[in-house]
């Protein structure tokens, strides 16, 4: 009777401990809304200047380039960094119809629509197939709205949730043969929209190669190619040229306060050359990026979050790029009644992260620090723990692959 009294007081303490914190993360995401939309009312950049400037037939690399300023009416800001590549910035040719700060709050309304087409194929294909799965997607929901990446996307006017909307749409049709060859053909269209934040999704993208999707690849490639030739012409230039211009000015920014490889390099060694470190960075992810693409007889989610984890890793990324940690957290979620030791690793690896990352970094990033090791080193142990659970690692007494156990159908 004592232990039995004993039990149901451990069930009713825990009952009302998730109780509160479930109330906690109600009013947490529930502030980070209403802060992240005000504050993405006022001025930002989601790159209507460059692509204002595409659109009028002026060229928007000269402008950052040669650092000169703006002197056509209607630009809020004098100075533009127009890092996004010709074709990605045609992307935004419904915007540039608009003045500028009514564009910034239609953009702002967008992202609405962009976070709940994201969280909407996100319960489609990987909670609702699972009833004690299912139950945990609007934890899954809520953690993402409170964070700090999240946060950071909105009031920053940012566009990654833009992209990883298109990117999910475009997963799902393939993942689920959507339509045959017309569902293909659009998961294409969808994919070469996605591509506005080429650093993170070309990464993701390898998941198609990974699952020889080749029509999409090939739809969204041949898309980007007519864009970029048509931006050529429109602006009298070589298409080729406006490409190398467009990389030029992002690599400008590499060490400049970020959270990748070459900012890693920067802030520890300032003296150094960054960009010989960071492209030596970038070949042993490169290498880590090809590894995960040939792994066989593992599930999507887990290949698709530890492309996340690597994208994070690799080119210039700020704190709200953070925000494809959703899929390392969904992968744990799943993944939460299993014990063996690599899913411990896996599950603390990304409760750690996920800790840091969407509620510590937002004190991190009102304080003004750009980068934290603490941030980085929890993704290189993630990872590791990812790698692990694939089989990517030799089991020393086997002289194989580890296994992987019975993977998860989508």
């Amino acid at each position: 009777m004592a232990d039995f009294i004993m039990n149901h007081r451990k069930i009713g303490l825990f009952v009302f401990v998730r109780k509160m914190a479930f109330t906690l993360l109600v009013l947490a995401a529930a502030v980070s809304v209403c802060m992240a939309f005000r504050n993405g009312l006022e001025e930002f950049d989601f790159q209507w200047d460059p692509a204002k400037l595409l659109m009028m037939g002026d060229n928007p690399y000269a402008y950052s380039l040669e650092h000169k300023p703006v002197t056509h009416p209607g630009f809020m800001t004098p100075e533009i960094a127009a890092n996004q590549l010709p074709s990605c910035l045609l992307l935004l040719a419904p915007w540039t119809v608009f003045p500028q700060l009514t564009a910034n709050r239609i953009w702002d309304a967008c992202n609405i629509l962009f976070t709940i087409v994201l969280l909407f194929l996100v319960y489609r294909l990987f909670f609702r197939d699972d009833s004690v799965i299912r139950g945990k997607f609007l934890w899954f929901a809520l953690l993402f709205l409170a964070g700090a990446p999240w946060y950071i996307l909105i009031s920053n006017g940012q566009h990654l949730l833009f992209s990883l909307a298109f990117f999910m749409g475009a997963y799902y049709l393939a993942v689920g043969n959507k339509d045959g060859v017309v569902g293909e053909c659009f998961s294409g269209v969808l994919l070469a929209l996605s591509a506005f934040k080429y650093t993170t999704i070309a990464p993701l993208a390898c998941i198609f190669i990974a699952n020889r999707w080749w029509k999409p690849v090939i739809v969204a490639v041949f898309l980007h190619v007519v864009a970029t030739v048509w931006c050529g012409l429109h602006l009298g230039e070589s298409p080729f040229a406006l490409v190398v211009q467009s990389l030029k000015v992002g690599s400008a920014l590499t060490g400049a306060d970020g959270v990748d490889v070459a900012s890693i390099v920067h802030l520890y060694y300032p003296d150094v050359n960054v960009s010989v470190w960071a492209n030596i960075g970038y070949a042993i992810y490169g290498v880590l990026l090809v590894c995960t693409v040939a792994m066989r007889n593992v599930d999507n989610l887990l290949r698709l979050s530890t492309l996340a984890v690597i994208a994070n890793l690799m080119f210039y990324h700020r704190v709200y790029d953070f925000v494809t940690l959703a899929f390392p957290l969904v992968y744990a979620m799943k993944n939460s009644r299993q014990f063996g030791r690599i899913d411990i690793a896996i599950r603390v690896a990304a409760c750690l992260n996920v800790g840091w990352t969407f509620f510590l970094a937002r004190a991190v990033y009102r304080l003004g620090v750009g980068h934290s090791t603490i941030s980085f080193i929890l993704q290189v142990i993630l990872l590791f723990a990812f790698l692990c659970k694939a089989g990517m690692l030799r089991d020393e007494n086997e002289g194989a692959f580890l296994k992987t156990g019975e993977t998860n159908e989508q």
